[in-house]
């Protein structure tokens, strides 16, 4: 949708907000990337993760005690 901004009947349902974000793309504004799933940083707030991936998220982020 991001480089398709043709609006179409299986889209309508798609919220403002994305709309928002694909003007941006389009402006050169901002640029997405795919992320894979073990490396989003999200999930360290969302989902209880491994201490591991935990320690990884931190040191990311310059997250220290």
């Amino acid at each position: 949708m991001s480089k398709n901004p043709i609006f179409h009947a299986r889209t309508k349902h798609i919220e403002l907000r994305h709309h928002f974000i694909r003007d941006l793309v389009q402006k050169g504004e901002i640029q997405l990337e795919f992320v894979n799933t073990k490396e989003q940083l999200a999930d360290i707030m969302t989902k209880s993760v491994a201490s591991e991936k935990f320690v990884q998220f931190q040191e990311i982020m310059k997250i220290t005690n």
